[in-house]
């Protein structure tokens, strides 16, 4: 059997995000230390309990504290962002945690999330059908090519991907 924690984190419990996130990572090294298989990080935005809104750096943060637990995003609000940033960072965590990273990815529900980032929520399921089809281009081509609707791609090399 497997175990893991799952991390919503909030800055509103004191007001104050940086002992949040120590806590966090003290959290997940004991969990660690206690043989747990995973840590995911959850993504939410423009929530007024201040969810931590950036779950690659917070997971590349853990990855720097830790040795042997995964780092995951559970999930990765994938419609909210182009698939070459996100298939260019989650490579870099995947380095720097020492391929301990797993790259989760959902389409979100949140009218007000895709509001703030200027996107209707009736794309969300088009954006991440397209939006993984990319990440899969990026991952497994040496040069990608790709033209959908709602993302393009020329000639592009992601770094650290290939």
């Amino acid at each position: 059997m497997k175990s893991s924690l799952v991390y919503s984190m909030h800055g509103f419990e004191y007001n104050d995000p940086v002992r949040t996130y120590r806590e966090t990572v003290e959290q997940v090294q004991l969990a660690e230390s206690l043989g747990f298989d995973a840590a995911l990080i959850c993504e939410h935005h423009l929530v007024d309990t201040g969810f931590f809104p950036a779950p690659l750096v917070v997971c590349a943060g853990l990855a720097a504290e830790t040795s042997r637990i995964r780092i995951d995003t559970g999930v990765l609000l994938l419609p909210l962002y182009d698939p070459l940033h996100v298939a260019e960072h989650a490579a870099m965590v995947d380095i720097v945690s020492n391929g301990r990273f797993i790259l989760g990815v959902g389409y979100g529900y949140r009218e007000e999330e895709f509001a703030g980032f200027g996107i209707p929520l009736t794309e969300r399921a088009s954006r991440l059908k397209e939006g993984i089809q990319a990440l899969r281009a990026l991952w497994t081509e040496d040069v990608t090519n790709f033209d959908g609707k709602h993302y393009q791609l020329s000639d592009v090399s992601a770094y650290g991907t290939n």
